[in-house]
């Protein structure tokens, strides 16, 4: 169907319900005043530090432009850092009202974001020797990038009655 591949994966949170700009984009400038959102996340905190995550998002309501301006910023550290995903995203919404009080919000969302790999901590088959063991100074990877930008693009909408 496309020409191109599109993959997509979004930050899990628990309680997902208290950050609503990482739901949908639609939700920003939904609040009466402005709202800030501040999540944080460490997912089998037994495993030592595997999946941390933080989130910050702002948001408004802003009459001249008939919808809402927001931001957010993420981060998801896995495995002691390991891999890390790093992203900042920009919204707009616009509200249109239909009836007295059937209302269609419709909303864009422009990111760019940050994938990058520690090789520091990690071993390489080619550093273990079958007699003495693991040795650091020994390695034959050659890993061409540790880190990957890109944009991103997201769109949301959302319908709803006072």
């Amino acid at each position: 169907m496309f020409p191109f591949l599109i993959n997509g994966q979004d930050i899990n949170f628990t309680q997902f319900h208290t950050n609503f700009l990482e739901v949908n984009p639609a939700f920003t400038g939904s609040a009466v005043q402005p709202r800030v959102s501040i999540n944080y996340r460490n997912q089998w905190p037994g495993i030592n530090s595997a999946f941390v995550t933080y989130s910050a998002s702002y948001d408004q309501l802003y009459k001249p432009l008939k919808g809402g301006i927001g931001f957010k910023i993420s981060n998801d550290v896995q495995g002691k850092g390991t891999l890390n995903y790093l992203s900042f995203d920009a919204m707009y919404s616009y509200q249109l009202k239909f009836k007295a009080n059937l209302f269609l919000v419709s909303a864009l969302q422009f990111g760019f974001n940050q994938n990058s790999l520690n090789t520091e901590n990690m071993q390489f088959a080619s550093q273990i020797d079958p007699i003495l063991g693991f040795d650091p100074s020994k390695s034959g990877e050659d890993i061409a990038k540790t880190k990957i930008f890109y944009p991103d693009f997201a769109y949301g909408i959302v319908s709803y009655f006072k």
